[in-house]
């Protein structure tokens, strides 16, 4: 009976608290699905946030509702990354989502993004290091326009999305980031 009311809280706690979540994500890292993980060994990571989540990767066009299904279904697993054009790749997780997972709310805390804050990802053992340059909320009508002319410059680029304010899809909250280049 107390294991029961333990791990109720603890779900609570995942559930309702992300940033207390991240700090969890430590304690069950032994116990989740690290399958992505393993596979393509991609991950990202935006330390200040204490976000840290396996990166699957699919050439689902998000703007597509035929082809979201697979982007929803990689996204329980952690962050989703899909190739916009040869400079810009978005990384979309979630803020909230109707199913708890141990992703669920990967990104609720991504309204703390402050520029200049640095974030990584890596692919195949490479890590890139990108700086925040933007954070803006938009409506998903707007996102395509927003990134035809933000991507167009000479900077590789890496767009965090994800549904905005918590609990709802109404908005998308995208947070750019350029690669740094050393």
């Amino acid at each position: 009976m107390i294991k029961k009311i333990i791990l109720l809280l603890l779900l609570i706690i995942i559930w309702f608290f992300p940033l207390a979540k991240s700090s969890i994500n430590v304690i069950l890292s032994k116990h989740r699905d690290n399958s992505i993980s393993e596979i393509n060994n991609n991950e990202f990571k935006y330390p200040k946030l204490g976000i840290d989540a396996p990166v699957a990767e699919t050439s689902a066009n998000p703007f597509f509702a035929n082809e979201w299904k697979e982007i929803e279904k990689l996204s329980q697993m952690g962050t989703v990354k899909v190739k916009y054009n040869d400079k810009t790749d978005l990384l979309i997780g979630h803020s909230t989502d109707k199913t708890p997972h141990l992703y669920s709310s990967i990104f609720a805390g991504l309204n703390y993004a402050k520029t200049n804050d640095l974030i990584y990802i890596k692919n195949n053992n490479i890590e890139q290091i990108y700086t925040i340059t933007d954070k803006r909320i938009l409506s998903p009508d707007k996102i395509k326009n927003y990134l035809s002319n933000e991507t167009n410059k000479n900077y590789n680029k890496l767009v965090l999305i994800t549904c905005w304010p918590l609990f709802t899809s109404q908005n998308r909250l995208l947070v750019t980031a350029e690669q740094d280049t050393m």
